[in-house]
């Protein structure tokens, strides 16, 4: 419902070091309201660590940052599809580009997040953490939504179910002349 998909935002943009108490307060009310089933999956959630926090909490004060972000990665995913299979697709290096400038921004808005917490920006570590969810549709909504870490995005092989083109005369290796 509504609801629950508001209140888990917000709980995953609690501080981790507060979450386990508000998780605990959000199952009581879910509980309390006769939601049991909700109750029983918040129950489960685990504490984020702080780079997936902080990268929760730019998704809740900058959704347009995030969405650029979010939109840059499917269309990196799209040109290296397109590229492996041989077929006209988005500029691969357009593409790497765009998710580069939105990776370097949204890094610097949840390194904001994390220094307004009194913690290291911790930089690297979430510009490593955004490669990875760049690469997972699964994992870029759940940071679209503000939940990310809320759920194993699953195991999606980004180039699942993609088939290579067939060499051509410029991608064939030469061959060697024998003596």
């Amino acid at each position: 419902s509504g609801a629950a998909a508001f209140d888990l935002t917000e709980l995953f943009a609690t501080p981790p070091p507060e979450f386990v108490a508000a998780r605990n307060a959000l199952v009581k009310q879910l509980r309390a309201d006769k939601r049991r089933d909700e109750a029983a999956a918040v129950a489960t959630l685990r504490r984020p660590n702080w780079v997936d926090w902080s990268l929760n909490a730019a998704a809740v004060a900058d959704a347009e940052l995030v969405g650029s972000f979010a939109d840059a990665a499917e269309v990196l995913r799209e040109a290296q599809a397109a590229s492996i299979e041989g077929r006209d697709g988005p500029d691969l290096r357009g593409a790497l580009r765009a998710l580069r400038d939105a990776t370097t921004a949204l890094a610097r808005r949840a390194g904001k997040a994390l220094a307004d917490a009194g913690r290291d920006p911790e930089t690297a570590e979430v510009t490593s953490r955004l490669g990875e969810v760049a690469g997972q549709a699964g994992a870029v909504e759940q940071l679209r939504a503000g939940v990310l870490g809320s759920a194993d995005p699953g195991d999606e092989d980004l180039f699942a179910g993609l088939t290579p083109a067939a060499p051509t005369e410029a991608t064939k290796p030469s061959k060697t002349s024998k003596t």
